[in-house]
């Protein structure tokens, strides 16, 4: 049986009260008798909301809200904010949101209103608890913007201008090669080109953990992404093979799939796994369910990862078998793929793509940590040829056409040249010199197929002039103007980098 999640009872002696307007509201206020929900292929997809338990399963787990209030219009209240929550989001997050706002109606608030929430949401306990803080954020939200009684509209503005938690876990991707190391890449994918040539001695069993493996290590899902991959998700072209991937969101603005290319290895061995899942009678299409009998659930992926690691190392390094091996999660890869993604030289966008993200947030958290770990590696190795296109991420926008770009562009003389069709500026005002400034601020698009390099060499004659000048005035080691077109220079290096690994930079 799937794991029940949130046994959670309600305490029938709630001293809130609702006004008179708030229960009018209430009373005009249609919850669906079926509601349809935001679901996948395996989870729950309506829900009775006529009765006082409902319980739904979502990605293999079963999510119980209860709704035993003796108040019939504080129950309706509960109701009414979780169903329309659940209609327009997941039905994890729903009950996200169904728990904080249910801690707040436990509370020692005596009414409902945007001061007592906004007073409760800013307590040093909520503040320190973002499973709390965030859904209960979006409750209020969502009364303001339905114009709930005692939620005026304005509020959202003070709403949006609150105090955040101080949240530390932008800290962890400022450390992502710590459990994936060097030696233990090289190790995984050592032992998946050992393997993939010898299938057909693996048990079932294990081709499902390997396969679990070579997903994660190459693809980086999370485990809800693990949990829904259905044997229609792998496709192979020839000899090319891709995944299709449920992303993040899943609500109506979003359906179409992330495409995945995975190696021939990893095609390989998905190819095992779905001609052996054809010669075994399951009921759902469930790409990695391991047995017809036993329903899979989120967290096994977990465990499929672990035993994958265990029988790899049992198969390619008997000698060392009883070696302890780091406990790994589907995170850790997923963490490990946006880091090597980000060595590689990828755009924000690209990472971004890879990871299933809606914005390049995240993104950026994993370049602008990235030049750090380059240079501690720089020092160690001596060298290292990542660092200039790692710095050129974070120093301008994205790579983009000159045909694509519809606003203002760059335009400027160096060394009494006129310099133009060079990139698009994305800043409403700008005090700095045209082109001198644009190849190291992040509003800057540098155009893929402009000739940096004529700009590069205009900086040179200029600095060359300077040098003269300094050299004949005896002041060339006390010049500070050198060391900036130097830096000038570095940074028009690293766009000319970046746009000739797009291929048609000049």
């Amino acid at each position: 049986m799937p794991k029940l999640q949130g046994d959670f009872f309600l305490n029938s002696a709630i001293a809130l009260d609702l006004t008179q307007d708030q229960r009018d509201f209430l009373i005009l206020s249609a919850i669906p008798t079926n509601l349809k929900l935001i679901s996948r292929d395996f989870d729950s997809e309506y829900v009775e909301t006529n009765v006082d338990v409902w319980r739904i399963k979502y990605s293999g787990r079963s999510y119980l809200f209860k709704f035993d209030l003796k108040d019939t219009y504080k129950n309706k209240f509960l109701k009414w904010v979780t169903s329309s929550i659940l209609k327009v989001h997941s039905i994890s997050y729903g009950y996200a949101c169904y728990l904080a706002l249910t801690k707040f109606l436990l509370s020692d608030s005596t009414q409902i209103s945007f001061s007592s929430t906004l007073c409760y949401l800013q307590s040093e306990t909520v503040l320190e608890n973002t499973k709390i803080y965030y859904p209960l954020k979006r409750v209020i939200s969502f009364l303001i913007e339905s114009e709930f009684p005692e939620f005026p509209l304005e509020a959202l503005f003070e709403l949006e201008s609150i105090p955040k938690p101080k949240l530390k876990d932008w800290e962890y991707y400022y450390q992502f090669d710590i459990k994936i190391k060097p030696d233990l890449k090289r190790f995984i994918r050592n032992a998946i080109l050992n393997l993939v040539q010898d299938l057909s001695k693996l048990s079932y069993e294990e081709i499902i953990y390997l396969s679990t493996l070579v997903v994660c290590y190459e693809s980086g899902l999370r485990p809800f992404q693990l949990f829904n991959l259905k044997m229609q998700d792998f496709k192979k072209h020839n000899m090319f093979f891709e995944l299709d991937v449920s992303s993040q969101k899943i609500s109506s603005k979003r359906k179409k799939k992330q495409v995945v290319s995975l190696s021939s290895e990893a095609g390989k061995i998905l190819e095992e796994l779905v001609n052996r899942r054809l010669l075994i009678p399951f009921e759902t299409d469930q790409l990695l369910q391991i047995s017809p009998l036993t329903p899979m659930i989120q967290t096994d992926s977990h465990y499929y990862l672990n035993s994958a690691l265990k029988l790899i190392q049992k198969k390619c390094n008997s000698q060392n078998s009883d070696d302890h091996l780091p406990i790994i999660s589907a995170y850790d890869f997923r963490h490990n793929v946006g880091h090597s993604l980000a060595m590689s030289g990828a755009s924000a966008d690209e990472i971004a793509y890879m990871l299933g993200h809606n914005s390049t947030v995240v993104a950026r958290h994993y370049i602008s940590a990235t030049p750090e770990i380059a240079i501690l590696k720089q020092k160690a190795l001596g060298e290292n040829n990542a660092y200039l296109d790692m710095m050129g991420l974070i120093m301008t926008g994205d790579i983009t056409t000159e045909d694509k770009w519809t606003t203002e562009k760059v335009s400027g003389s160096i060394a009494l040249s006129l310099v133009t069709g060079i990139g698009g500026c994305g800043a409403e005002s700008c005090h700095f010199i045209p082109v001198r400034a644009c190849y190291g601020c992040s509003n800057f698009y540098p155009f893929r197929d402009a000739d940096h390099n004529h700009v590069k060499n205009l900086l040179k004659e200029e600095v060359k002039l300077l040098m003269d000048l300094s050299d004949n005035t005896g002041q060339a080691s006390r010049n500070p103007i050198i060391n900036e077109y130097e830096q000038t220079i570095f940074e028009v290096d690293s766009v000319i980098t970046r746009c000739q690994k797009q291929g048609r930079g000049k």
